[in-house]
This record gives C-alpha cells, sequence and structure tokens, in this order.
C-alpha cells in the first residue's frame, strides 16, 4: 500500500469467514500445472532466437525437454536437467547440445512435404478403417466392454468426419487448390 494512509488491520482482527470453492482440486491442479507450461513456453520469455522446437521436443536419455541456448554465433538446443537439477528427470551424466538448425530443419522440411502429399490422406482414411476392425474384434473377443467400445468409436467417427471434410475439400475441381504460403515467420517464433 504506497502513497496511502490505510493500513493492514493486525491478523487477530480478521474475521474468517469459510468459503465453498468455486472449482474442485484437480481442475484447479490441472490449470497451475498448464499455466506452467505456458510460462516455460511463452515466445516473450526467449526474443532473441528462432527455436521452432523449444520446449516441444523431450530429451530421450532423461524425458526433459530441451531448451534454445545461444553460444555466439551459434543456436543449440540442449538438455537442461543436468544444468537445472531437474528432480523430474532420469539422471544422467551426459551433455547433449544439437545445433537447433539440424532438427528444426528436419521437421520443417517433413511438414511441408506433408502439405504437398494429398495421397497422405488417403492413408489415414485407410489406418482408420483398419483401427476400426482392431476394436470391433477387440470387442468380440470380449477385451473391451460395451462402453469403451463406443468411446473408441466415437473417437474414430470424429476423425472420419475431419478426414473426410479435407477429402471433399481437396477433391473439388471448380475450387483450384493452392499450396499455402506458409514461412516460419507467420508461425511466431518460439
Amino acid at each position: 500500500m504506497r502513497n496511502t494512509s490505510k493500513k493492514p488491520r493486525p491478523q487477530a482482527d480478521w474475521v474468517a469467514i469459510p468459503m465453498k470453492p468455486i472449482i474442485d482440486r484437480e481442475t484447479f491442479d490441472a490449470a497451475r500445472a498448464e499455466m506452467a507450461i505456458n510460462t516455460e513456453r511463452s515466445a516473450r520469455n526467449n526474443c532473441r532466437n528462432p527455436y521452432l522446437l523449444r520446449f516441444l521436443v523431450v530429451f530421450g536419455l532423461c524425458g526433459c525437454h530441451i531448451t534454445g541456448i545461444s553460444h555466439t554465433p551459434y543456436t543449440y538446443y540442449r538438455c537442461t536437467s543436468k544444468r537445472t537439477g531437474s528432480k523430474k528427470a532420469i539422471p544422467h551424466d551426459d551433455t547433449v547440445s544439437v545445433r537447433h538448425s539440424k532438427p528444426d530443419d528436419l521437421v520443417w522440411n517433413a511438414l511441408v512435404d506433408l502439405l504437398d502429399d494429398p495421397a497422405r490422406l488417403e492413408e489415414h482414411i485407410a489406418r482408420l478403417d483398419a483401427e476400426e476392425a482392431r476394436i470391433l474384434d477387440a470387442y468380440r473377443e470380449n477385451v473391451i466392454d460395451l462402453s469403451q467400445l463406443k468411446s473408441q468409436m466415437e473417437k474414430l467417427s470424429a476423425k472420419r468426419a475431419h478426414l473426410n471434410a479435407l477429402r471433399e475439400t481437396l477433391g473439388r475441381p471448380t475450387e483450384p487448390l493452392q499450396r499455402p504460403q506458409v514461412t516460419r515467420d507467420m508461425l511466431g517464433k518460439t
């Protein structure tokens, strides 16, 4: 309380009023965890270098997210579990760093290839057909019960509807399809 003559009352004068929580503890904890992830990944926390995969890739040796670091003039992805002493990580003594351009280019090129190949859509639809057959077999063999069958079939139905909508959009001869011109800058710096 700056620039005011108001002063807080002593804690002994406080009147405690029991309140019913607005949300349950599980929802509160999930929201707090999501806020922590958002803080980590926030672009404003890394303004100097454009790391495409920052905090999106997990280091296989320990299970920690990799971060971007800079050693002028190069930038790297590095596991920080050793430096930060992460309690969630599997302990290891290796210091692993990779120039950030290599994995960024691999992922970016794979994304561009996926956008350039509409035939992959048909592969995904065929995979859904096979997945549906496996789920029905599991139900017939009493591996899953009716509620699990319904749940799985609803998920498949939603995926199928999405893929069919994409197929319909791609198959319209009256609308010329142009490859979207997407750049890394359009996706924002991470």
